[in-house]
């Protein structure tokens, strides 16, 4: 019970981690660099 429990929590989180990450790779991919 538990195992099914903690896999609700942890997959959204996984995905929306995810996500995050490849926005914030789409978003310095579309800025420019600045040094």
């Amino acid at each position: 019970m538990a195992d099914i429990i903690s896999a609700l929590i942890i997959i959204p989180l996984a995905i929306k981690f995810k996500n995050d990450l490849k926005i914030k790779d789409n978003y310095s991919a579309m800025k420019p660099v600045e040094d």
